[in-house]
């Protein structure tokens, strides 16, 4: 059987719902029999709706502008843009080019300093003198004499004293080691200088050397030359003449490179490479 209860809520229900239909009927027919209030529904809306159109109207205006800005903007900063990129590249050119004049200037200071040296040479292997006199003081060391001495014993050149500027022992202090110092001999003119060192080849077979007198950076280009030499597979030899530095190159023939600074011999190095550590 059917609960007396649950039938009467559904019967309360449709009631309620048949008076709410009933209310929109009338409602529906009450708006239709009144034209004012049409007429005043009517113009309520079309006013909402020009109003919402004016206001989406003024935003596009607005967002429109606003757009307009931002493209001048980015216009502007676009130009901005590519002037700092021409600034840039001027600026690095600029960089560039005193890089390169800093860099020549350097090689020819140091060509300057090489050339104060022209007619210089280093001399090594000499032994030196350990005369003393009645007293027991040693005596000073004659290196004009020395060196005029290993030209013609040693080279067969016979140098006068006018042939010769100066000449000294390379340092005031004895080396730790015990060999001899080195003398640096100044001559009066490039051909006397000249002459000995290009028969130095004479001297094979002794402990005497004749070299270049290098500058301290000339040097260390040398140094730097001779190290390579032992780490570039390419490189066969380093050497200074006449105030320059060479290093030969087995580039399928000999081929003979100046190095100039210490740039030029990176460069090598960079071209063709170093032996792998072991």
């Amino acid at each position: 059987m059917m609960n007396s209860g649950a039938v009467e809520s559904v019967d309360i229900e449709g009631a309620v719902d048949e008076a709410s239909q009933e209310l929109v009927n009338k409602l529906v027919t009450l708006v239709k029999n009144d034209p004012g209030f049409m007429s005043l529904l009517k113009s309520s809306i079309e006013k909402l709706v020009s109003e919402k159109l004016v206001a989406i109207t003024d935003k596009q205006d607005s967002l429109q502008e606003e757009q307009e800005k931002l493209k001048g903007e980015i216009h502007d900063l676009n130009v901005s843009v590519n002037k700092l990129e021409r600034d840039v590249v001027e600026l690095q050119n600029d960089r560039s080019i005193l890089f390169e004049k800093e860099h020549k200037n350097k090689v020819d200071m140091i060509d300057m300093q090489q050339y104060t040296r022209r007619n210089c040479l280093l001399i090594t292997g000499i032994p030196e003198s350990t005369e003393r006199d009645s007293e027991g003081k040693t005596i000073p060391e004659d290196t004009d004499q020395v060196i005029m001495n290993l030209a013609k014993d040693k080279l067969g050149i016979e140098l006068k004293v006018q042939d010769i500027d100066r000449t000294h022992r390379a340092s005031r202090t004895l080396r730790g080691d015990g060999k001899p110092r080195a003398i640096i001999a100044k001559f009066a003119r490039y051909n006397v200088r000249d002459k000995i060192i290009k028969d130095r080849k004479k001297l094979k077979g002794t402990h005497i050397g004749i070299h270049d007198l290098l500058c301290k950076a000339k040097q260390e280009i040398l140094d730097k030359a001779k190290d390579m030499v032992k780490r570039v597979p390419r490189a066969q030899s380093a050497w200074s003449w006449e105030g320059n530095i060479y290093v030969l190159m087995q580039l399928g023939r000999p081929t003979r490179y100046i190095m100039r600074s210490m740039s030029d011999i990176q460069n090598i190095i960079h071209l063709y490479g170093e032996m792998p550590a072991e």
